[in-house]
């Protein structure tokens, strides 16, 4: 079909163009990635033709509540927010939007984490732990608490200890785990928190957060792992990857999904104005719930699954300037 008969239709009734070539790989080995026969050019303007349409039922209209994950989504690989996406956010921000962070990390390494990129500026409420904690920042104070019952919290320690796992929980200011394994010094180099060993975690913290149980090397350990926790408590427990290596026991009350909603309801903001930003699986709650909500391109199939959006560009090329610049 020639190519000016094809513009002369789309500019007729409205209809976006795109563009492509006849590159089939090995059946067409005289033909590259990105280029046809001739002198085939696909002007860069189509993409953002298809960008600008893709994005615009983004925008709920009034200010509204932005909601990050931060490891692979907020923040870069080097654990840092770069500075095009801040700069956009600190615009939105201006114009009345509220920043919040919904994290699996525990609280105490939340916090490290917030002073050492300078976000207390931003005075953000945090949903810590998967959701079972809402820190106001401005406050110093805890709003929101969802633990593990001591009994479920025995019971699956013990299902994993016999498994031959690894598996910690935390203390107010340290993780806290019965063995020294390769496993929690990764863990605690990864969040950048104190580890200690002893005798028994729950005779510590009886009634934890979360626990976690870890493999650096083969998920499928995981993987049954967490067939067997739910079978016997999937009533009353979530299970949940935040990564391939970590497998996270939650609550079945807590989630990612409850803290939006309560940190909706504690600022103010309409739900139908919550917008989530997000990478994995232990996400996918929030992500799904949220009324506005966008994977990164570099997370999980399960999160990209459940976003409305995924992002053009991954967390190490400001993969959410996109969606932000569109709300201003």
């Amino acid at each position: 079909f020639p190519t000016r008969r094809s513009s002369d239709l789309a500019k007729k009734y409205h209809l976006i163009m795109t563009g492509g070539s006849d590159y089939h790989g090995s059946n067409k080995p005289r033909i590259k990635l990105g280029t046809g026969m001739g002198k085939l050019f696909i002007p860069e303007e189509f993409l953002d033709a298809i960008k600008a349409e893709y994005l615009k039922d983004f925008r709920s209209g009034e200010p509204g509540l932005l909601s990050f994950d931060l490891d692979g989504t907020l923040l870069d690989d080097t654990k840092q927010i770069l500075p095009d996406t801040r700069m956009v956010l600190e615009q939105l921000l201006e114009k009345g939007y509220r920043f919040t962070i919904s994290t699996g990390r525990p609280l105490t390494s939340t916090l490290r984490l917030v002073k050492a990129l300078d976000l207390i500026q931003y005075d953000p409420l945090i949903s810590a732990f998967n959701g079972g904690c809402i820190y106001d920042l401005k406050e110093d104070k805890i709003l929101y608490r969802d633990v593990l019952s001591k009994d479920v919290a025995s019971g699956i320690k013990d299902m994993v200890k016999e498994a031959g796992l690894h598996f910690h929980t935390y203390t107010e200011r340290e993780v806290i785990c019965e063995r020294d394994t390769e496993e929690v010094r990764y863990y605690s180099d990864y969040i950048k928190m104190e580890y200690r060993v002893c005798e028994d975690v729950l005779a510590e913290e009886p009634c934890p957060y979360k626990l976690i149980t870890m493999h650096l090397a083969d998920k499928s350990l995981l993987d049954t792992m967490k067939v067997k926790i739910l079978d016997r408590y999937g009533d009353r427990i979530q299970c949940i990857f935040s990564n391939d290596k970590f497998l996270e026991i939650i609550p079945k009350t807590s989630g990612k999904d409850v803290a939006l909603r309560k940190m909706c309801e504690i600022l103010g903001v309409p739900f139908e104005r919550s917008y989530a930003f997000a990478d994995q699986d232990n996400d996918i709650s929030m992500l799904a719930a949220a009324a506005h909500s966008v994977a990164m391109v570099n997370g999980s199939h399960g999160a990209k699954k459940a976003a409305g959006h995924i992002t053009f560009k991954d967390n190490n090329h400001n993969g959410l300037t996109d969606f932000l610049k569109a709300l201003l």
